[in-house]
């Protein structure tokens, strides 16, 4: 229940984010400080949090204030931070979820041999804490693969071999495409019971994002769409704003022509085309790399002298990066001699050998080779991406294309969660476009809808203690 307001000045809290300054609005200051009251005693009474909430609440800026003061306070390396894509787990400097606890697809639970077990072990002992961001995004079967690996290798029978889990998310967006979801049973073979009822909810509801840029407008469609509300008015707005009138005959071509519009209307601004597969984004990739002259293919460099001791299983195979004049690319890690972090969008501008010239908000600036064994450009081609890894970032408009393949004249019917997963990525609904145009795609998961009322209902009715947090929502600011 709402407490009454309190002065907002009295509500926001200054943290330190990777040796900067913070301000976090009042809920996240609830939320922060309520996580940090349960680190002293975690030893003990390991904690199993959902941090819930709509993009735009700052649910990325609360896990790096978590990740910052559990290292401080339980020592360096204590909190373990992991996602399930790629590009999730790079704007965080960290690895997949597969990665880090090796899993395999095919594996299933089976355990590690001895080198591996031995291995995950030394790299797993120092951490007391795991943070998952994007936790919409995994399955139940790989919640209980993590537990079932943190058991093995830690050797303690207990939740997660004893460590607290931390899980940021919203389970109206996008869900994994296998089956089953993070919240559904795994089967009685292979686990007696639901992980996902140990996790608390805590919840975010005032977008930031939205109040910074003022796009009120936005805000209302994107509501409607996640609770699959007032069907008629959302689909009034988005072909008012966003429809392309370009259905069956939108191509490829379409798609990058009007990409290109765009960026020619609102120089400086920053645009993607979402689509649903991975070979369509990379068949965008491929006309943009060609587009305006000559091309560069970077081959990762293996240093001539490395480690004989090293073990190549530890390494990360590299792949070749093609890029061309005018392609916009993604930085996959920090770089903090240009102030720059992981997941800025930018245009390539020029290239020598060792070089890429990148123009970013902030400035152009000449990439070089990163990485201890095998050396490549720290970028990704970034003028498409599929909705799945478009979860996390923001940019200020989309181009959502719901087709199976660029050539077909069948539009795909997108899953639940697609159209808000897509379009809560921008900072405004005005500069959005979606083709072929569907009044049914934005339909949510029903049952991700009762789940989060069952998790709502439990920490009301629970006898265990709960936060209070106040929430202060944008209409309340604005009167």
């Amino acid at each position: 229940m709402d407490e009454e307001m309190e002065p907002m000045e009295d509500m926001l809290r200054v943290v330190q984010i990777d040796g900067k300054d913070v301000v976090l609005n009042c809920e996240q200051a609830q939320i922060f400080d309520f996580v940090m009251a349960k680190v002293d005693d975690l030893a003990t009474n390991p904690c199993y949090l959902f941090v819930s909430g709509p993009a735009g609440t700052g649910k990325t800026l609360l896990l790096k204030a978590f990740r910052n003061q559990i290292n401080k306070l339980l020592g360096e390396n204590s909190c373990l931070v992991t996602a399930p894509t790629d590009i999730a787990a790079e704007k965080h400097n960290a690895k997949t979820i597969d990665s880090v606890f090796l899993l395999r697809r095919n594996n299933g639970f089976e355990k590690l041999p001895p080198k591996e077990k031995k291995t995950l072990k030394k790299s797993l002992n120092s951490y007391k804490v795991i943070l998952i961001d994007v936790i919409n995004y995994v399955t139940s079967t790989t919640l209980a693969q993590i537990d079932f690996r943190l058991q093995d290798v830690l050797g303690k029978k207990k939740p997660f071999g004893g460590l607290s889990v931390i899980v940021m998310g919203d389970l109206l967006q996008m869900q994994p495409n296998e089956e089953p979801a993070i919240y559904q049973n795994v089967g009685e073979q292979k686990q007696r019971t639901n992980l996902w009822r140990l996790f608390e909810i805590l919840e975010l509801r005032d977008n930031e994002r939205l109040n910074q840029d003022n796009h009120w407008d936005h805000s209302n469609v994107l509501e409607k769409i996640r609770s699959s509300d007032n069907v008629g008015f959302v689909h009034r707005e988005l072909l008012k704003t966003c429809d392309l009138k370009q259905n069956s005959d939108f191509g490829v071509t379409e798609a990058i022509t009007e990409l290109q519009k765009l960026r020619d209307a609102h120089p400086g601004k920053v645009f993607v085309i979402l689509v649903p597969h991975e070979e369509m984004s990379m068949e965008v990739h491929q006309n943009m790399v060609t587009r305006n002259g000559p091309v560069k293919v970077c081959v990762p460099q293996v240093p001539p002298k490395q480690n004989e001791d090293h073990d190549s299983e530890d390494s990360i195979e590299e792949d070749d990066l093609e890029i061309g004049i005018g392609c916009q690319v993604m930085l996959t890690c920090d770089l903090p001699d240009f102030n720059l972090v992981a997941g800025t969008f930018g245009l390539v501008k020029g290239f020598e050998e060792d070089t890429i010239s990148v123009q970013f908000a902030s400035g152009t600036y000449n990439i070089e080779r990163l990485g201890e064994f095998s050396k490549q450009f720290p970028i990704r081609l970034a003028d498409s991406l599929t909705i799945e890894n478009s979860q996390g970032i923001e940019v200020d408009g989309v181009i959502l294309v719901a087709k199976n393949c660029w050539d077909s004249s069948d539009f795909s019917v997108l899953s639940p969660g697609h159209i808000y997963t897509a379009l809560s990525r921008a900072k405004g609904l005005e500069l959005c476009r979606v083709t072929p145009f569907n009044a049914f795609g934005w339909k949510l998961s029903k049952s991700a809808k009762e789940e989060v009322v069952r998790m709502q209902e439990d920490n009301t009715d629970s006898g265990t203690e709960a936060v209070e947090i106040t929430h202060v929502y944008l209409s309340e600011k604005m009167e």
